[in-house]
């Protein structure tokens, strides 16, 4: 008596198991851009807070007068320094942006002390200039000792003009001054209102920016 048995061969076919491989290579694909673009926004969040943490120190050193060793002056000296107030240098496209405090001799002299030049991390870019709906503009975001905020084409460069700029001033009432830091099509901007208090929101605005 002779018994016949038939194999069960079943399994994945070439073809099969090419069509799965090209699957979990489009998903792979998918997960990494998605991660890539999380990160992304997340370093422009950090960027954007980061600025926002040393525009607030700078317009804080202002009010408070804080000045380093070279914007003082021993005693007897007979053109001594004075403290007049802290900047903040915006490059519009540029990687990173620079902080100072500016004193003035009593002859009048500028006496740039404490630069800092601070980068950005790679790939993010300023992608427009501080300006306020009030007309006024400029690179420089400039804190004088009083208090007031002034966006300016340069630092002063006059102990008159670092007293009191004649113009630039952000004026009480008016909406603040803003800009913004960008990597890819993401952005993030940066507010300055006219009492010198900062924030940072999303693009477009979500309504998290709180001074």
């Amino acid at each position: 008596m002779s018994k016949s048995f038939k194999l069960n061969n079943s399994g994945f076919t070439l073809i099969e198991l090419l069509i799965s491989i090209v699957i979990l290579v489009i998903l792979s694909t998918i997960g990494v851009a998605s991660f890539n673009n999380a990160k992304t926004r997340q370093d422009l969040q950090n960027q954007a807070k980061e600025v926002v943490s040393q525009v607030r120190q700078l317009r804080t050193d202002s009010v408070a007068a804080s000045k380093p060793t070279s914007c003082t002056s021993p005693i007897g000296d007979p053109d001594p320094k004075t403290f007049y107030g802290t900047y903040a240098t915006i490059t519009l496209g540029g990687g990173s942006y620079t902080t100072g405090i500016v004193c003035y001799t009593a002859s009048g002299n500028p006496v740039i002390t404490s630069t800092q030049t601070i980068n950005f991390t790679p790939g993010i870019t300023t992608s427009s200039l501080p300006s306020s709906s009030s007309g006024a503009s400029g690179p420089v975001i400039y804190f004088n000792f009083s208090g007031d905020v002034y966006l300016l084409p340069a630092v002063p460069a006059t102990q008159a003009e670092a007293r009191n700029p004649t113009s630039g001033l952000l004026s009480s009432g008016s909406k603040p001054a803003s800009f913004k830091v960008t990597q890819g099509s993401d952005d993030y901007y940066i507010y300055v209102n006219p009492v010198g208090l900062v924030c940072t929101e999303t693009n477009p605005p979500n309504g998290t920016c709180a001074f």
